[in-house]
């Protein structure tokens, strides 16, 4: 289990990176004026520097992505409940998730703001979750059919 959850957070530290560079790439590529923003401008500021902003929000996008990562051997726990299963999951991902965003200001820093992030991920989390719950319900069933007619 401890090989499992190391190579999940490794791959989950390259995941949180790689998707950094991913939204850097997108969010310059709409701004479309030919430059590259790797960071948001108040994050450079926060942090002295383009250099340093970068390096944190790489750190930052690392730690979480490992995070998130070695959380999904949750979902290997058969002991557990579904319930707990999805709320122990849910924490862990979304309580990184919120203090990154937070702190590289890609939300706005209010109630508000947080407020909205917070409902965003809920909604985009409960989709995915039933997506995949659905998805596996139906193949259970058709597992369970194959094997009525054998």
């Amino acid at each position: 289990m401890k090989k499992k959850v190391l190579f999940k957070s490794l791959f989950g530290l390259l995941s949180g990176v790689a998707l950094g560079q991913l939204i850097a790439i997108v969010i310059s590529a709409v701004k479309g004026d030919g430059s590259f923003y790797a960071v948001i401008p108040e994050l450079v500021n926060d942090f002295g520097g383009e250099q340093s902003a970068v390096i944190v929000q790489t750190i930052l996008l690392g730690v979480s992505g490992a995070i998130v990562g070695a959380a999904s051997v949750i979902w290997e726990l058969d002991r557990w409940s579904l319930t707990k299963q999805t709320g122990a999951h849910f924490c862990l991902f979304a309580i990184p998730f919120i203090i990154v965003t937070y702190v590289l200001y890609w939300v706005p820093r209010s109630v508000g703001g947080v407020a909205a992030s917070v409902i965003v991920l809920v909604v985009i989390y409960a989709a995915i979750w039933c997506g995949a719950y659905f998805s596996a319900k139906r193949n259970i069933q058709k597992i369970n059919d194959q094997l009525h007619r054998e």
